[in-house]
């Protein structure tokens, strides 16, 4: 499964001090409907205000939307960075 960060979330899980295997507990989780806010599209997200989702559901139809090419150059410059879940 692919999984990236974005570059904010990216600075929010080094200041919690998250690291990669805590972020794909939380994607096993999530994909097992272990979290209650269902953004459409498989994307779910606990505990979030009405302005929160709906802010949200635009960001997952704009990340969803990405091409192959996208993707990557957004990996290149460093705005998004895929975390390996499957190990």
């Amino acid at each position: 499964m692919n999984v990236y960060l974005s570059k904010p979330f990216m600075r929010l899980a080094a200041h919690q001090g998250l690291e990669d295997d805590q972020i794909c507990r939380a994607v096993d989780e999530m994909n097992e409907g272990l979290i209650d806010a269902n953004l459409g599209a498989g994307l779910r997200l606990p505990n979030i205000q009405d302005k929160e989702l709906k802010a949200l559901k635009h960001l997952a139809k704009f990340y969803i939307a990405m091409k192959p090419n996208e993707i990557r150059a957004a990996l290149d410059c460093g705005e998004l960075r895929e975390v390996n879940c499957d190990e």
